[in-house]
């Protein structure tokens, strides 16, 4: 049976595993409830008062609330200015967090360069192509900046700030990324995600994430309650199979199998998948007359 992975390696070294442990044991005065849980911008609540969280290596998780042992001479520094909701089902504010995670992630499969991996410089630039800093905006508008501009600052030309300002965008410090153009793939069938995956590489998806999901450790997921209608949180689709579709979360190397999940196909778009689709494709791509006519310009 076919499996196809297409996404390249980058360098894990350059990624912080933050303690669990830390938030169980002492978020607890912005209405956390330690293992049972709370709010996530409850949390987020507690980093931006904290300035930063300690690392896993320096608080350790226990699996159960401990009285709080934070050290601050180990914290990592993370300057956290609010949490945000997404509003349920809108399209225009899931669209936000895609655009937001799905391009400049699909930039690293691209260069293989971890560096890519920049926000900052699509929120402070792109705006002569319909983007809103840190308000969003549609994926396709983040890759025609990243074709017009060949490229992207990497994070360390060009520091996330949490917040728009004006555009610093250095050429000299640019990553080269060629893209031709971005597309959208047409709402709800697997089979086009499966095969832009295959032609094009990584794709910018939204899925819906249950408790279940939240919760997912490993193995092919499948949830009654994981809903196409609902989705509400941006990934990218980097593989498939016939019986399910591989996918990367945000949520560090800790969740699921080594930060990835995957999402079984014995539901036609289950769990959103292959709701809503966004890829660039690349100068050398060659499209079939079946892939144009399935996609469409966006």
């Amino acid at each position: 049976m076919k499996r196809q992975i297409a996404e390249g390696k980058f360098d894990p070294k350059t990624q912080i595993t933050v303690s669990e442990q830390n938030m169980i044991d002492c978020s607890g005065d912005f209405g956390t409830i330690g293992c049972d849980g709370g709010m996530p911008q409850q949390a987020f609540k507690y980093v931006a008062a904290n300035k930063g969280i300690n690392g896993v290596d320096a608080y350790p998780y226990l699996g159960k609330k401990d009285k709080c042992n934070y050290n601050p001479a180990k914290r990592v520094d993370v300057e956290v200015k609010e949490g945000k909701r997404l509003k349920s089902g809108l399209d225009n504010d899931l669209a936000t967090a895609i655009y937001n995670y799905g391009p400049v992630a699909i930039a690293v499969h691209v260069t293989k360069d971890m560096a890519a991996y920049n926000e900052q410089n699509m929120i402070d630039c792109s705006g002569d192509f319909g983007t809103i800093g840190c308000d969003g905006g549609m994926p396709q508008q983040a890759f025609k900046y990243v074709a017009a501009n060949k490229g992207i600052n990497g994070v360390d030309a060009y520091p996330y700030l949490g917040k728009k300002d004006k555009c610093n965008y250095n050429p000299a410090k640019r990553v080269d990324v060629e893209v031709k153009e971005g597309k959208r793939l047409k709402s709800g069938l697997d089979n086009d995600l499966a095969t832009a995956i295959y032609n094009y590489g990584p794709v910018a998806i939204a899925v819906h994430v249950t408790k279940d999901m939240a919760a997912y450790k490993s193995g092919i997921f499948d949830d009654a309650k994981c809903s196409p209608k609902k989705v509400n949180h941006a990934v990218v689709a980097v593989g498939y199979h016939p019986e399910y579709f591989i996918v990367r979360n945000s949520w560090g190397a800790k969740w699921g199998e080594d930060g990835y999940i995957r999402i079984s196909r014995s539901r036609v778009n289950n769990c959103g998948v292959s709701q809503q689709g966004y890829y660039p494709v690349l100068p050398n791509a060659v499209e079939t007359q079946a892939m144009r006519d399935r996609l469409r310009d966006v």
